[in-house]
């Protein structure tokens, strides 16, 4: 009735040449090169795109790896180098937004730029990443859902023996997938500079914070809200910032 989750983390493994070739990895390195070629052919001012995406590439890993030790798991303060094992599994979205958006942010001021013209580029592509970042969780089965007793539940062996709600995919549909396709809309409705990067921000805090009450989570905020968590709270700051930016965009316009 249950799907039981047997997928190998390896795409390629050969144990006599030491060579392990990770899901993982090969998703983030498709989900790059989809995200690269897409920005390229839309692209429409003469910018070193190379350029570009090695500045975002550095703040998705970094930014990305720091943010999970800051919001998520500080035990790996107790090896510090752990911070710089990028081919472990182990990414905070929250921490990788920050860090894209520095490398964004040093480029366009290096390349003078408008900042939100590379916002709106990037955050075109963006949600194709996500869409293979999250399908690279689910294979890890890693970020697992709540005990679940719908048909389509997902046993993780490497979390129990209970069928839960695969909310890895959910993201991969909504963060990913669907907010591709609203984007793509909404880019077809105005060229203002800076909406899309409102509507991502907007459209993916709240596609997570829905999911996030199907995420099995640790970490409690107060017996008062004991029904959301730490990713709630981030959700509604960039909620907050999505309406924020709209506000100011529709002001300093007039």
């Amino acid at each position: 009735m249950y799907y039981f989750h047997n997928i190998s983390p390896y795409l390629i493994q050969i144990e006599s040449l030491g060579i392990n070739i990770y899901w993982y990895g090969f998703s983030y390195l498709v989900g790059f090169l989809i995200c690269y070629n897409f920005v390229k052919k839309n692209i429409k001012k003469n910018i070193n795109i190379d350029n570009l995406f090695l500045y975002c590439i550095i703040g998705v890993i970094f930014g990305g790896r720091i943010g999970e030790v800051l919001f998520n798991n500080l035990n790996i303060m107790e090896n510090p180098l752990k911070i710089f094992f990028i081919w472990e599994p182990g990414r905070s979205f929250h921490g990788a937004i920050i860090g894209v958006c520095l490398g964004i942010w040093l480029f366009s001021k290096k390349q003078k730029l408008n900042f939100l013209y590379i916002t709106d580029l990037i955050v075109q592509a963006a949600p194709l990443g996500i869409f293979f970042g999250r399908l690279a969780n689910f294979v890890n089965q890693e970020l697992v859902g709540k005990i679940s007793n719908l048909p389509f539940g997902v046993i993780f062996p490497k979390v129990d023996l209970y069928p839960r709600h695969p909310t890895q995919i959910y993201e991969a549909l909504t963060e990913g997938l669907l907010l591709f396709f609203v984007i793509m809309i909404v880019r077809k409705k105005t060229d203002k500079q800076g909406y899309l990067t409102i509507v991502f921000l907007f459209c993916y805090s709240f596609f997570r914070f829905i999911i996030e009450f199907y995420k099995e989570s640790y970490d409690s905020i107060g017996t008062i809200l004991k029904y959301f968590n730490v990713g709630h709270v981030y959700c509604l700051l960039g909620i907050i910032i999505s309406i924020c930016m709209y506000i100011y965009l529709n002001k300093r316009k007039k």
